[in-house]
Formats: structure tokens, C-alpha cells, sequence
């Protein structure tokens, strides 16, 4: 079924690119940089978790499939045992000692970012424009894709704000927006604040054990 999708899908981007003009792409395999001009999640549409053909590392990208893939059974949430060097490459940061990681989060998040370290890792205020996947307890998509803002940003989790109510447990983003094509994590919601305005969601990040989106 996936190796079946995943033709429909690089066929479908070579010869209807028209349908994607101006989308964001994916580009490349982070595992093994296999060219793959696949869509981004964009806000309003469908996304699918597809696997690179080369490797087999996951992808969300624009689509919908009756058979997705599902989260493994016992995915990890970051700490000093799991291999992050893959995923902090995506994100461009280093897991480094203060002051150091504090000097170089602030090169990349600005000067004028407030820093939290009342946290186990060093959280950074950001203001960034991603896009979100909301996922059900297997990590299959429940609904579109939607536009959502970074509001702070650590190794072992994040900050997100939505404009509308949130229902799902868990959350695929998608860094693109960043500069940063096919950079994708998957995060379980661990609390939310609701106001007027929007509702802020607390994520832990969920890896496998290499780093990569922990689908099977």
C-alpha cells in the first residue's frame, strides 16, 4: 500500500507541479537526501505520513490514505539516552552545556528572545509561523492541516498557539515555513490554556530511537 502511494505521489509531483506552484516541498530525504519534490503540509488540506521509497523514513505530506501509518508502540520522548543528533541537525541546534547552548539558541532564535531556564533544558520565546497536524492516539490524522504559531521552542518540547479549539492528543508540525523543508516532529499534547483568542498547547516531542518520525 505505501510503496503503491508513494508512486501516485512522485508521479503526481512531476507531472501536475502546476497544482503545487508556490507550495512549500520537502525536497529531500533527511536520511538518505533522495530527491523528493512531494508538498509540504499546507493549512486547510489533508496530510498523509508518507515513507521515502530509499530508506523508509516518514514524511508528512499533502494527501489522504485510508491505511496510514501508525505510531510504534512504545515511542520515546527526548532525553540523554536517545541519539539526537538527526533531529537537532533538522532543527539546526545543538545540545550543548550552558552558557554555550544559551549563545548559540540565541543566534538562532534573535537577541530579543526571552530565555526560560526554570526548565530541565533551556526553553527560547519564539514567534514562529508552522504548520500543524492534528493525529489521534495512533498518530492518524483526524482532520486538516492548520495553520498554527511556535511560541517557544526546547530539545525535549514545545509551545504551540492555534486560533481554534484543539481535540487531538497528539500533533505532526512541520518546519518548513522556517526554511527548514522536510524538518517534522511528532509531539503528544501535554496540556492546554484556553482563552478569548486562542488556546496554547504544551508538546513533548515523541522519537524513535534514531530521531526520526516514530511511524510504522
Amino acid at each position: 500500500m505505501a510503496d503503491s502511494l508513494n508512486k501516485e505521489i512522485e508521479l503526481h509531483s512531476i507531472n501536475c507541479s502546476e497544482e503545487y506552484q508556490g507550495s512549500l516541498m520537502i525536497t529531500r530525504c533527511q536520511g538518505c537526501y533522495r530527491n523528493l519534490r512531494w508538498p509540504a503540509p499546507c493549512a486547510d488540506s489533508w496530510a498523509t505520513a508518507i515513507s521515502c521509497p530509499e530508506c523508509g523514513q516518514y514524511f508528512f505530506t499533502e494527501g489522504r490514505s485510508t491505511d496510514p501509518p501508525t505510531l510504534t508502540e512504545q515511542p520515546a520522548s527526548t532525553h540523554p539516552g536517545i541519539d539526537m543528533s538527526h533531529w537537532l541537525s533538522k532543527l539546526r541546534l545543538m545540545q550543548m552545556e550552558r552558557p554555550q547552548s544559551i549563545e548559540l539558541m540565541t543566534q538562532l532564535v534573535g537577541n530579543s528572545r526571552e530565555v526560560d531556564e526554570r526548565r530541565e533544558h533551556v526553553r527560547f520565546e519564539v514567534e514562529n509561523p508552522i504548520v500543524g497536524v492534528p493525529l489521534d492516539e495512533q498518530a492518524k490524522p483526524t482532520g486538516v492541516a492548520v495553520d498554527v504559531t511556535l511560541t517557544d521552542l526546547s530539545i525535549s518540547g514545545m509551545q504551540l498557539a492555534v486560533a481554534d479549539a484543539w481535540h487531538a492528543p497528539l500533533v505532526a508540525v512541520d518546519f518548513g515555513k522556517l526554511g527548514l523543508p522536510g524538518a517534522q516532529l511528532i509531539a503528544e499534547i501535554v496540556w492546554q490554556d484556553a482563552d478569548d483568542t486562542s488556546t496554547r498547547l504544551g508538546c513533548r516531542f515523541l522519537l524513535s530511537p534514531d530521531g526520526r518520525l516514530p511511524l510504522s
